[in-house]
């Protein structure tokens, strides 16, 4: 079973009314797999304010074992912030001094350090089971 793993960051938004969103986001989210990928299970992992994440958050810096979804916290998916979805390969680019991080890693830390620091950030984890395309006869 594969996993995703979303950063969604919900601003202005009462907590009831954005763990409510989140199952419309990773909804959204789940739009874009193809027909040979059935979702199994979405679920909150982890939920935080953004002040204390961002008081604790450094600037990106060359991870031991870079990839494409790799962040300091671990695979990031996608990531979810204003009605905008940013997506590995669809982010900006990282600064002329990027300290080894990746365009991925720079967008992550951007979305987190520019959040309000009163909204609410959620960890999603999508479950999917992948199945083989049926070719025709």
């Amino acid at each position: 079973m594969g996993r995703y793993t979303l950063l969604l960051v919900i601003e202005n938004c009462i907590l009831r009314d954005a763990i409510a969103l989140t199952t419309t986001l990773s909804a959204d989210y789940t739009r874009r797999f193809p027909e040979t990928v059935e979702v199994v299970d979405t679920e909150i992992y982890a939920v935080g304010v953004a002040r204390p994440i961002q008081e604790r958050l450094r600037v990106p810096r060359a991870l031991e074992e870079p990839s494409e979804s790799g962040t300091v916290q671990g695979q990031v998916h996608a990531i979810w912030k204003n009605d905008k979805w940013f997506y590995p390969d669809q982010c900006p680019s990282p600064p002329e001094d990027d300290n080894g991080a990746t365009s991925w890693q720079w967008t992550h830390f951007d979305v987190i350090s520019s959040a309000d620091p009163e909204s609410f950030m959620f960890v999603m984890d999508v479950y999917v089971r992948e199945y083989e395309a049926l070719e025709a006869a």
